[in-house]
């Protein structure tokens, strides 16, 4: 939500602020493959839950206050920030979090696949299947080679040091759910 209701434009007024609701479009539709990866791998029937449990557990859970705290850190950030270079370099730096997560799940995904007749595209790294490229749109702004400028520096150090440090949250608390055993009782 916070990809749609915060980061995107009403009324995109440029190429930047259009791209900006691109790629932050693209984004969120990466959780439709991660549903599709989860019902293919059953993960009701493994973990016993019923939908209720799920949205519980997701939405009102402890041990997911971090996660939705970075949320919501994430999108008060996006408040203070309207400029869409800057959203851009955050939406770049979102994305490249999940970089280590994806190259190293992606030979298991594969594997996972041709071993149970299985399609796992979120955790094969596929998530361009949802991708709208609005044209050439994606291919035109290329963030990384537009110079940047001194205070935009500190703001896109901002944006690396809360991404990360929320990403490094969210590993502590996978560590701690792992620990309790909390998902694990009915595998």
């Amino acid at each position: 939500m916070v990809f749609i209701y915060i980061i995107n434009y009403s009324s995109p007024q440029n190429a930047f602020e259009l791209h900006v609701n691109t790629v932050s479009s693209n984004l969120a539709r990466h959780s439709r493959l991660a549903m599709a990866d989860w019902l293919a791998l059953e993960l009701d029937d493994h973990l016993g839950w019923r939908t209720s449990d799920a949205l519980e557990f997701f939405f009102l859970d402890p041990m997911m206050d971090k996660h939705r705290r970075a949320l919501i850190t994430f999108g008060m950030l996006m408040l203070q920030f309207e400029d869409p270079f800057l959203r851009l370099w955050f939406l770049e730096i979102l994305e490249a979090s999940g970089h280590g997560f994806f190259h190293h799940c992606q030979p298991v995904a594969v594997t996972a696949e041709q071993q149970n007749g299985i399609r796992l595209n979120y955790l094969a790294n596929r998530h361009h299947l949802v991708h709208d490229h609005n044209g050439k749109l994606l291919d035109t702004i290329a963030v990384k080679s537009i110079p940047i400028h001194q205070e935009q520096v500190q703001v896109i150090t901002l944006f690396i040091d809360t991404i990360f440090d929320a990403l490094e949250q969210n590993l502590s608390s996978s560590l701690k759910f792992v620990q309790a055993n909390r998902f694990f009782g009915n595998c």
